[in-house]
């Protein structure tokens, strides 16, 4: 395992559902911009989300299960926090489909 692929912390994957949230509702303002064809705001919003996107990304080899999860006693919060994260970006995937059909 690289440094990059290490586990992240409980914090760090508190951290993720936070953030994971935050994209969910960015995406729900996206959305009410398009659809009022505010895309002034639309496009001020795009470095927030990206902000977010690549904080996210730090998790993505834990969140694909490309790292293993350690042993120990906290195994089934950090299997709970994956599942919750993971449900929050199918959301999120599906929020951004509908507004780039929108776009």
């Amino acid at each position: 395992m690289t440094a990059t692929q290490q586990n992240p912390s409980a914090d760090m994957l508190r951290d993720g559902i936070h953030k994971a949230n935050a994209l969910a509702a960015l995406l729900q303002e996206e959305l009410a911009l398009l659809t009022a064809g505010d895309l002034d705001s639309f496009e001020a919003l795009q470095s927030r989300k990206a902000e977010i996107l690549e904080s996210l990304s730090a998790l993505v080899p834990t969140l694909s299960g490309e790292v293993p999860i350690e042993e120990g006693s906290d195994v089934d919060a950090t299997v709970a926090l994956i599942d919750d994260i993971n449900e929050v970006l199918a959301t999120c995937r599906d929020a951004h489909l509908k507004n780039a059909i929108l776009i």
